[in-house]
């Protein structure tokens, strides 16, 4: 920020809004008097959104009225980079050889300084390569990087050694690992000797000095003073004349502001807000710096679920409390806007999609995201088995019992491993949201399950569909009700979709006999899915018990207050609709617990029944998700067939 606009500020008593002023783009005093109407507005609402009070918002107007009266010195009322991410030096030698667009990638990498871009070890240079590969660059980019890394290198070893620099080394770009169009910043030759004058001399020299981050050694500064002064050109060695190198090709996702920083353009922030139905958030707890007291705070998911990627990637485990600082240090950082928060941790290094903000699942070594703008579903995992269940899904989707896969990208080598992205077709609804749906019913959600009828299609959906993994040879190996998608669910005929194949097999991608192995496989799929099915029952009602509490909680709260207030009062007419609302909903909120359980049950009785067909199995009582002894029938088969299936050259793929 320009030192005109920080003492305007400071004598307006607005030094507090200058970290927003610099994240919105208004560095200069000048720039804050060119802002129109509707700039001006929006400005303003930022400002009252990050917790700014109306003062301050009018005070700033009046300097805005200020700044667009007065006529400021330019030349006085520059900016300057508003983070200072890498080192001059290190700068000037990237905008000198077209390389200013990485540097973002650079200080995520830690390369601040030209010293450290020297002292890189070649398998760190291999992982920076990474990185600016998986940032989306050319290769000839990443070849001129390498290609500035050795020069920097070379550099700093002679200024160590005392050896003189040569002249090409000085002077010319090598052009052997560049072509034209990627050297911007090539030279030419003098048409004819110019002179220079004194003052000129010495800037061209003090750029040449500069140039690379090299130095000159005494006797070519020299004659170079002496070339440019009386024009009059060394016989060894031809003065040459920098051109004005040309401007890198600007990305549409970011405009460049200070030195080279990128940030996000206004129309690429409303074009991922506009594709956004909504951006999920959770409560995070964290220690707060000062008082050193757990602080609450609410941060979007897709933050926290990137920076435990990059904790994950890094091979450094991080603790939630250290996570959720974080979290909530980047959020200040960016004015608390998601999508700029999101953009800053570079998720394209990560292989994850720039603007998706919804986020499906996040674990330790993965995250999935749904792309809300082109509808594509992103699994972006650390973990050698992604080729394996890409091919998995394939064939799942070849058996009618998957989303076809789209693509497999990486991998992406990184401290942590390999980093895979596998992008495949959305699924619009599980078979876990299907039956514990949820409708508003006044100012609550009230339980809406499908009924019976649909309930008996779904079981017969779920029963077809391990039918057919069994007749195509095929194991999941995850089955809950979380990863079995639904389509067309209240149709006639609802098709199942299986999602997440990390830990499935195909009898047919073997050679040796595995039959003992398929068959435990199987049966622990069905086992699994019945106990799931029970739990995601009393996981449904225990959720149910907690509201009719909380809700008998706030009705009798309500009532004392009835007693003691006038009846004519508009406060007291509020109550009484409160009141009703209440009511109405603890009496029809068992009805729906009732059908819910009934739903269940419907499900469960159709693939009891091919339990019963298929592995010989008794239920020793009624077929509902209540029955314990039902559970641990299941239970007991599963822990079985787990020691088989996991132990099995089926699941490995290690088949003789």
């Amino acid at each position: 920020m320009s030192q005109k606009l920080v003492k305007q500020l400071a004598d307006a008593g607005l030094s507090s809004l200058q970290a927003v002023l610099e994240h919105l783009g208004i560095l200069t005093f000048s720039c804050l008097g060119k802002l129109n109407g509707e700039e001006l507005q929006e400005l303003s609402q930022r400002l009252r959104a990050v917790g700014f009070g109306p003062g301050h918002t009018c005070t700033l107007r009046q300097l805005c009225s200020a700044a667009s009266e007065e006529e400021s010195d330019l030349e006085k009322d520059s900016a300057t980079s508003v983070t200072k991410l890498l080192s001059t030096k290190l700068q000037s030698a990237l905008r000198c050889s077209g390389l200013v667009q990485i540097q973002m990638v650079l200080a995520q990498c830690g390369v601040r300084s030209c010293n450290c871009l020297a002292n890189l070890a070649p398998e760190e240079l291999q992982e920076v390569r990474a990185a600016l590969n998986a940032a989306g660059f050319k290769e000839s980019r990443i070849q001129a990087f390498t290609d500035l890394q050795n020069d920097i290198a070379r550099a700093c070893q002679h200024k160590s050694t005392g050896t003189p620099e040569v002249v090409e080394n000085e002077l010319a770009i090598s052009a052997s690992s560049h072509s034209a169009e990627e050297r911007p910043g090539k030279f030419r030759r003098l048409a004819t000797p110019r002179s220079w004058c004194d003052e000129k001399t010495e800037q061209l020299l003090a750029l040449l000095r500069n140039f690379r981050g090299r130095e000159l050694s005494d006797t070519l500064e020299e004659e170079l003073r002496i070339a440019l002064t009386t024009g009059v050109m060394p016989e060894d060695e031809k003065a040459r004349e920098p051109e004005t190198p040309t401007r890198p090709e600007r990305r549409p996702v970011t405009s460049v502001k200070g030195d080279g920083e990128q940030r996000l353009t206004r129309h690429r922030i409303e074009k991922t807000l506009s594709h956004s139905k909504a951006i999920q958030a959770d409560i995070v707890k964290y220690r707060d710096k000062v008082s050193g007291k757990l602080v609450e705070a609410r941060v979007p998911t897709a933050v926290l679920a990137l920076l435990k990627l990059r904790a994950s990637c890094s091979g450094k485990p991080v603790s939630d409390q250290k996570l959720a600082r974080m979290a909530v240090d980047v959020m200040e950082e960016h004015a608390f806007d998601p999508v700029r928060a999101v953009a800053s941790l570079s998720p394209s290094s990560l292989l994850c999609p720039t603007g998706a903000l919804r986020v499906l699942g996040s674990g330790f070594i993965g995250i999935v995201f749904l792309e809300e703008e082109t509808g594509e579903v992103v699994k972006v995992m650390l973990d050698d088995f992604a080729q394996k269940e890409y091919e998995l899904c394939r064939v799942f989707a070849q058996a009618q019992l998957a989303p076809a896969p789209l693509s497999l990208n990486g991998p992406c080598s990184v401290p942590g491993g390999d980093l895979y992205c596998i992008r495949m077709e959305p699924i619009t609804q599980t078979l876990h949201g299907l039956l514990c749906a949820k409708t508003w019913r006044g100012l609550r959600h009230g339980l809406a399950p499908p009924e019976e009828t649909n309930a008996a299609r779904i079981g017969s959906a779920v029963v077809a569909a391990l039918q057919s993994m069994h007749d195509k040879g095929l194991v999941h190996g995850d089955l809950h009700l979380h990863n079995i998608g639904m389509k067309d669910a209240h149709s006639k005929q609802p098709i199942v979709q299986l999602i997440d194949f990390g830990r499935s097999a195909s009898k047919a991608a073997v050679t040796g006999p595995c039959g003992d192995a398929f068959r435990a496989g199987h049966e622990y799929d069905v086992c699994r899915f019945i106990r799931e099915l029970c739990s995601a029952f009393d996981e449904l009602q225990r959720d149910f018990e907690d509201v009719v509490q909380e809700c008998q909680k706030e009705l009798r709260e309500l009532k004392r207050s009835k007693e003691t207030e006038a009846p004519e009062t508009d406060w007291q007419l509020h109550h009484a609709r409160q009141l009703a609302g209440l009511q109405a909903f603890l009496e029809e909120e068992p009805k729906g617990l009732e059908n819910a359980e009934l739903a269940f049950n419907t499900v469960l009785a159709a693939v009891w029944y091919y339990v019963t067909v298929k592995l010989d199995m008794v239920a020793d009582g009624p077929i509902s998700v209540k029955n314990r002894r039902l559970r641990q029938a299941c239970k007991r088969r599963e822990s079985a067939t787990y020691k088989i299936y996991f132990k099995s050259d089926l699941f490995w793929g290690d088949c003789s």
